[in-house]
């Protein structure tokens, strides 16, 4: 079984936008799963724990990055390329030769 790394934004204006951000990625991980792969949906790994001051956004995105590198795939979704974290997981995928499929019905 693949493992599928979903990027895409968290971060918003509002509560109400980050909330939503998070529903996208899980519905999507929930499709790959479907599909059969092993999702990977970081927006739920610590979803909310922005709120707390022992972390900052640098620990987020080093925990984020060390997933990924032991990931199959990356599928980035929604508008990730407003995102900064999700251009990073991107780019880092890249780099690595993880392949990258650019919305989720690009996956095979």
């Amino acid at each position: 079984m693949k493992v599928a790394y979903v990027a895409g934004p968290y971060s918003a204006v509002t509560r109400q936008q980050r909330d939503r951000n998070i529903a996208l990625a899980d519905e999507v991980g929930r499709e790959l799963m479907r599909r059969g792969y092993a999702p990977i949906v970081p927006h739920n790994n610590c979803a909310r724990w922005d709120d707390d001051a022992r972390f900052n956004y640098g620990d987020f995105i080093r925990a984020d990055l060390a997933i990924l590198s032991r990931c199959d795939l990356l599928v980035a979704v929604g508008d990730w390329r407003r995102s900064e974290g999700a251009r990073c997981e991107v780019q880092h995928a890249l780099q690595r030769g993880i392949p990258v499929y650019y919305g989720l019905e690009a996956v095979p």
